[in-house]
């Protein structure tokens, strides 16, 4: 992986993975609400369900098999996949998962602030401004 560079098109690219692996798991909430009824589950435990259906374990299987046909430029565009998993389940998880208590929703949105989207944030800033160019020039 250290030897692809981040272009402006890898990520163009990475925002239409995201978008589009996004709708494609957001598309388990309503088979999860089904099932939820299905099951009978109700309250925390049906919103955990749900959380669980529009997150899948992509990376395990994925990421190395994706490296191995397409290189390190597959692997980039896998990541992008992962992230938008990552995004998810410190986004729509946490509110899912809090959503049954008895706090107002300005407290439940409080929750959306948390270290997961931090770090992911950062992340993506990081690699935005391409941090290892940066220190790479500024090592004496």
């Amino acid at each position: 992986m250290a030897s692809y560079e981040f272009t402006l098109q890898t990520l163009k690219d990475g925002f239409w993975i995201v978008i589009i692996f996004c709708a494609i798991s957001l598309l388990g909430f309503p088979v999860g609400t089904i099932f939820a009824r299905i099951f009978k589950l109700e309250g925390a435990t049906a919103n955990i369900f749900k959380t669980h259906c529009i997150t899948g374990n992509v990376g395990y299987l994925a990421v190395p098999l994706l490296n191995n046909i397409y290189g390190s430029k597959g692997l980039i565009y896998a990541n992008f996949s992962g992230i938008t998993t990552e995004l998810l389940i410190w986004t729509v998880g946490i509110y899912l998962v809090n959503r049954h208590s008895n706090k107002s929703a300005k407290d439940n949105l409080k929750h959306l602030i948390n270290p997961g989207i931090i770090a992911f944030l950062t992340g993506i800033f990081l690699s935005v401004i391409n941090i290892k160019q940066i220190a790479e020039n500024n090592i004496v």
